[in-house]
């Protein structure tokens, strides 16, 4: 489960837009600011929630929303009550995180989509009901208690961390709203690594006396590192940091090829767990379902234009007949099975969802890929049905 993907995907298109109507916002500024702004909640919620009587505080919280806001965000969104929504929001975000939250916030999320600071005040008070409505569905559907709250957002800490830009995560440096799924050391090793890459964009002339200067500086950091800890193993991160900054800093000054980007999305990285072997006859259906969803999730962030889209068909067919097999093999599963490969689809509609979506965001790519990813969401639509 991927929490960040499971809130983006109920703000529809249609829902965006009326986000945008209600505080007098453009759509694509709006989109990027909530993009933004939902890990960042969930973020400081996280934190929130992890101190002493955190739980019961947000569980609290969560039980004072409308039971039905959730069915009746289409009617709220745009109209009138979105003023009352966003006051809503705007008082439980303070009393959970501190009354300079949401200025914070708003403040980070108005530099980082050009919205300004009255725009995104408006967006992020709309937007924490949404958050806590969608936790407090999960928390219903999975019968948690407050600590079982606790632990689903620390369980979820890679995935939040992983979809905050880094840019915008620059943003909040500093201000501890990104500690409760970074850590303060973290959030010093995004500021190093912004210097680094800063000194190494200078010319090669420097190149030599600005890596003399980061090894004299990492030895310093590690002999205090070492002090601190009483000689200990606590150090180990810090060196590990420092080397990939140095290796960044050779690289960018000339000294070696670039390496090639690695595109990472925050649903990629939950949509295919490890799992228990789910066993159809002699078919481990269950390692078949994984592997799947890692070609997958691998292969549709790459989609940009007809020509990604043609180099990413072979992967999309691969994954779609390993589904057709499962499909086919569902018969044979004892209930149980069928239960956990259920659970296994549905977790991967899920995830898969926001990539889709930026795949056929091009028509031409749309064109070349869609009559596969119809069948294949088609098929783990039954799986996920099949119980």
């Amino acid at each position: 489960m991927n929490l960040v993907s499971i809130i983006m995907q109920l703000l529809t298109p249609d829902l965006l837009g009326k986000l945008a109507s209600g505080i007098g916002g453009d759509k694509s500024m709006v989109s990027k600011a909530v993009g933004a702004a939902i890990p960042a909640i969930l973020a400081g919620l996280a934190g929130a929630s992890a101190q002493p009587n955190g739980g019961s505080l947000l569980t609290n919280a969560i039980s004072k929303l409308d039971p039905g806001l959730m069915g009746s965000l289409g009617s709220v969104l745009g109209g009138s009550g979105q003023g009352a929504l966003a006051t809503t929001g705007s008082n439980i975000l303070g009393s959970l995180l501190g009354n300079s939250a949401l200025g914070t916030l708003a403040g980070a999320v108005g530099k980082f989509s050009g919205l300004g600071g009255t725009a995104s005040t408006g967006l992020l008070g709309a937007l924490v009901p949404v958050v806590l409505g969608s936790l407090g569905q999960q928390q219903k559907s999975m019968g948690l208690d407050a600590g079982g709250l606790v632990k689903l957002l620390g369980d979820q800490k890679s995935n939040i961390s992983a979809a905050i830009p880094a840019d915008f995560s620059k943003l909040l440096q500093g201000t501890g709203m990104l500690d409760g799924v970074m850590g303060k050391a973290a959030g010093m090793a995004s500021g190093a690594a912004s210097s680094a890459s800063s000194m190494a964009g200078s010319a090669a002339s420097k190149a030599s006396s600005t890596m003399s200067t980061g090894v004299k500086t990492a030895s310093s950091s590690m002999s205090k590192a070492a002090d601190a800890t009483g000689g200990g193993t606590n150090w180990l991160p810090w060196l590990l940091g420092l080397v990939a900054l140095a290796l960044i800093a050779w690289f960018l000054t000339g000294r070696g090829p670039a390496p090639a980007p690695v595109a990472v999305t925050p649903a990629a990285t939950t949509a295919a767990p490890a799992m228990a072997k789910i066993m159809a006859g002699d078919m481990d259906v269950g390692s078949m379902m994984s592997g799947a969803m890692s070609t997958l999730t691998g292969a549709l962030p790459a989609i940009k234009d007809e020509a990604t889209a043609k180099a990413a068909l072979p992967k999309l067919t691969e994954a779609g007949t390993a589904i057709d097999k499962i499909a086919d093999a569902m018969g044979k599963l004892p209930g149980d099975g069928k239960k956990a490969l259920s659970g296994m689809a549905s977790t991967a509609i899920t995830a898969m969802g926001p990539m889709i979506t930026a795949a056929m965001g091009n028509s031409a790519a749309s064109a070349v890929v869609k009559p596969v990813m119809d069948g294949i969401m088609a098929k783990l639509d039954m799986i996920a049905k099949a119980q």
